[in-house]
């Protein structure tokens, strides 16, 4: 288990935040209106919660480890099977290790809402999917572009094609078409 830092904690509380918000703004909508969105709400806040628990809790956890000095790490790890002998600190790793990697997704999220009204879903599909497993899973060109374009194939293929839904064509295209 990766022990959290203050982003995360405060990653769940602004998700959690946004779960209340929502849940406010549904209480006003009728009853049908409500029912979708306040059984969606109510477990989501519910997990929200206990992961903020969680997260504070082994935050509080690895404040208190760090205060002890490395004598006592060293001796907990002996103690539970670590090879390392009682007098040799027990190596602790930094709980930020993979923050830029945090960063890159929570930038492809953001980045997916402002593609998607430039250039339209099945652009912006294929575009966020690459940068994805291009990026953050370090895969080749060959294999980021083929599975980029597979899941496209597949999210056009079930929503056009079985679900019939009119999927935005993007301010870009939008402009390009009226201009003809």
């Amino acid at each position: 288990m990766t022990k959290p830092g203050v982003d995360k904690i405060a990653f769940t509380a602004f998700l959690l935040f946004g779960g209340l918000l929502f849940l406010r703004l549904t209480l006003p909508l009728g009853r049908i209106a409500q029912m979708v969105p306040i059984r969606v709400l109510v477990p989501t806040i519910a997990l929200l919660v206990l992961q903020l628990v969680l997260d504070w809790r082994a935050r509080r956890n690895m404040l208190l480890s760090d205060r002890q000095g490395p004598e006592t790490r060293g001796l907990v790890a002996a103690k539970h099977g670590a090879n390392e002998p009682p007098d040799r600190p027990l190596k602790i790793l930094s709980a930020s290790r993979n923050t830029g990697r945090e960063y890159q997704i929570l930038f492809l999220l953001g980045l997916l809402p402002a593609l998607i009204y430039l250039v339209g879903f099945i652009v912006a599909a294929i575009l966020i999917i690459w940068f994805y497993y291009r990026f953050y899973l370090k895969k080749s060109f060959l294999i980021s572009a083929a599975l980029s374009l597979t899941a496209t194939i597949f999210f056009y293929f079930l929503m056009i094609m079985l679900l019939g839904m009119d999927i935005r064509s993007g301010l870009v295209w939008s402009v390009m078409l009226a201009a003809y």
